[in-house]
């Protein structure tokens, strides 16, 4: 059966979401992996609190940040910032439909990335 343009029963051919909208679903779900990948990593290099406990049985704990693991978190926070960053473009190409919204999900997660990134740069360069 053929419909006109004009003909108000026009049918949704559509079949669910499309390649770009399971991207920015997936994209939102490892962003937020990637950000929690980056304070665990941030936490690991942190010097440890020396307790009582350690004094009493003369643990050596280390009193310095890890410069090795504080690289990797800066690598990865820039992998994270560039990522979400795609996604973002991805997204705002994507904004045809009403329903279609940009995901706040990824602006968070860009903006964290980006504090990070910022932040362990800033510190680099304070220790130079």
């Amino acid at each position: 059966m053929n419909y006109w343009p004009h003909d108000k029963h026009i049918i949704d051919n559509r079949e669910g979401p499309d390649f770009w909208m399971k991207w920015i679903k997936i994209a939102s779900i490892l962003g937020w992996i990637m950000v929690g990948a980056i304070v665990v990593m941030f936490d690991q290099a942190r010097p440890q609190i020396y307790s009582i406990l350690d004094i009493h049985y003369n643990k050596v704990s280390a009193s310095t940040w890890n410069q090795d693991i504080l690289m990797g978190t800066f690598i990865l926070s820039i992998c994270t910032f560039l990522f979400i960053l795609i996604s973002l473009l991805a997204n705002a190409q994507r904004l045809k439909r009403k329903v279609d919204r940009v995901r706040i999900s990824l602006v968070i997660t860009m903006f964290i990335s980006l504090s990070f990134m910022l932040g362990l740069f800033i510190w680099y360069l304070g220790t130079l």
